[in-house]
């Protein structure tokens, strides 16, 4: 993962780059809910083990242009330069199904994962303005 503030220039800088060549550029985010039995400690040590796993899959299935941090806990943000919203979605749902299946995570233990896509210059032209169509999003869940 990337500190936020290499991670904010570097999606700035793609997004610059997506304008300049005429290529799409979507920013997602990636959320989880950890459902567990006992909503203690141990579903907190089980969460933390979710963002480990997705951070593995997504680091070993994205390309080296995507970009990844962790902004806030339970949220991952991932910037993909030359990805329509279509495709980002679809590269989301192919990486988050095999980690939906739980067959990693404690027994009587459910992970939900959700994913929000904004895209460039459909949504906005700016980081700024990405990030405001996610916050409506996560607003309207």
């Amino acid at each position: 993962l990337e500190t936020a503030s290499q991670a904010i220039l570097a999606q700035e800088r793609d997004l610059m780059l997506a304008q300049h060549y005429r290529q799409p550029y979507c920013l997602g985010i990636i959320t989880w809910k950890v459902v567990a039995p006992d909503q203690s400690a141990a579903s907190l040590a089980q969460s933390h083990q979710v963002l480990h796993r997705l951070v593995d899959t997504l680091k070993a299935n994205l390309r080296r242009v995507d970009i990844l941090t962790q902004f806030q806990p339970g949220m991952v943000t991932v910037g993909l330069y030359g990805l329509d919203q279509y495709l980002a979605d679809k590269r989301f749902q192919d990486l988050l199904a095999p980690l939906s299946q739980q067959s990693w995570l404690r027994e009587n233990t459910v992970v939900q994962f959700y994913h929000y896509l904004a895209t460039a210059p459909e949504d906005g032209t700016t980081l700024f303005a990405l990030r405001q169509t996610l916050n409506m999003q996560l607003r309207h869940l």
